[in-house]
């Protein structure tokens, strides 16, 4: 079964195959005029975007950039805005640098579709994909942890990853595998936006909706916005400062390359998938990490008093004893959806955040993993 880790990256690394992105994100605009009316025209239209975007990204064999991603969670009206830069060399290695954007004010707020939600930087992080595994890189805590890359999303073959509509991907498969819309078209900033729903289950895990703003001289995509099943979250992606297939400089010529794909993780401790498996169990067994496979267990994590510990991981009730005994309440607010059974109701999110100083009594609001969804016959 596929990991919460690896969907995640899959999520992030093939969003860097968007190829180029020029302008700011476009999303909000009010210019944009309706696409083609009736379905005849659209159909042709759709057509023949496909077979352009197809055509005119084939000869692409390398991206590299700068990045800003922006997380909107509607239940606790919070953005997370990260900023780093990304690379992708065809066919199926890729990497994403997430760092905090450290220009974000204290108390910056922002109003999307007449909401204000409240700024905060995102944690840093790091996927690297080098064709045989993925490397997920924890920032903070100075681990990395390696997957396997499964062979049937090895290269060419990632086309079958979840994202798949990225990569330019032949028309009739899009048409077949997407409900997909032109719905504006920008004339003066040449753009055109389209709109792209799932049509098979393993897709729809993902995200239920796409929406993609695409260069109508270049049909290299400038944003991307993906809605999270059950319609809470929602994550947009710009690019830009691009350079499409360069060339090595002539230092790089002289001294070599680096290889952004195989990094120096020097100071980096490595988590076996075992040891991560039973990070994420943690909360089930008396507050403490899960042994595996004969190992010691670990004690739970240490917090200082006055201020709120972590709950990542852990399962409502043992959250909830936690929270208790540490003098505060504990508000459970319903998230998204597990990605396996022994993750349902446990907590991947709180507000305040841990570590946060909070008076005794105070509540403490935990999103918890929803059920599993059940397969469609």
């Amino acid at each position: 079964m596929m990991t919460n880790s690896l969907r995640r990256w899959i999520g992030s690394v093939l969003l860097l195959s968007l190829f180029c992105i020029i302008h700011e994100t476009g999303y909000g605009q009010n210019n944009p005029r309706p696409a083609p009316r009736n379905q005849q025209q659209d159909n042709v239209a759709l057509d023949d975007f496909l077979q352009n975007w197809e055509r005119k990204t084939a000869g692409i064999t390398s991206l590299e950039g700068r990045h800003t991603r922006f997380t909107y969670d509607f239940t606790w009206s919070i953005e997370k805005r990260a900023v780093g830069a990304f690379y992708y060399e065809a066919p199926d290695k890729g990497r994403i640098d997430l760092l905090p954007d450290d220009t974000i004010k204290k108390g910056e707020t922002k109003k999307v579709n007449g909401k204000v939600f409240k700024v905060e930087p995102a944690h840093p992080e790091m996927w690297i994909s080098n064709s045989k595994e993925i490397i997920e890189v924890n920032v903070n805590d100075k681990s990395f942890t390696k997957f396997p890359l499964p062979a049937n999303l090895q290269g060419k073959n990632i086309m079958d990853g979840p994202l798949p509509f990225l990569f330019g991907m032949p028309a009739k498969v899009a048409k077949a595998r997407y409900d997909m819309q032109l719905v504006k078209v920008d004339e003066k900033n040449k753009t055109i936006r389209v709109k792209v729903k799932p049509l098979w289950q393993a897709d729809a895990a993902n995200y239920s909706e796409a929406e993609l703003i695409i260069s109508t001289v270049s049909y290299l995509p400038q944003a991307v916005k993906l809605v999270h099943p059950g319609g809470n979250e929602q994550t947009v992606y710009s690019f830009g400062k691009l350079d499409i297939n360069k060339p090595p400089t002539i230092f790089e010529k002289i001294v070599g390359k680096k290889d952004p794909f195989n990094p120096s993780l020097r100071g980096y401790r490595e988590l076996q998938n075992a040891q991560l498996n039973a990070q994420q169990g943690q909360g089930q067994n008396n507050g403490a990490i899960r042994p595996v496979n004969g190992e010691k267990e670990l004690p739970a994590p240490k917090f200082k008093p006055g201020t709120v510990p972590d709950l990542q991981g852990m399962h409502y009730k043992k959250a909830e004893e936690l929270l208790k005994a540490s003098g505060y309440r504990a508000k459970w607010v319903k998230g998204k959806p597990a990605g396996f059974k022994d993750q349902v109701y446990t907590a991947y999110d709180q507000i305040p955040r841990p570590g946060e100083e909070l008076e005794p009594g105070e509540v403490v609001h935990v999103k918890l993993f929803n059920a599993v969804p059940k397969a469609e016959n």
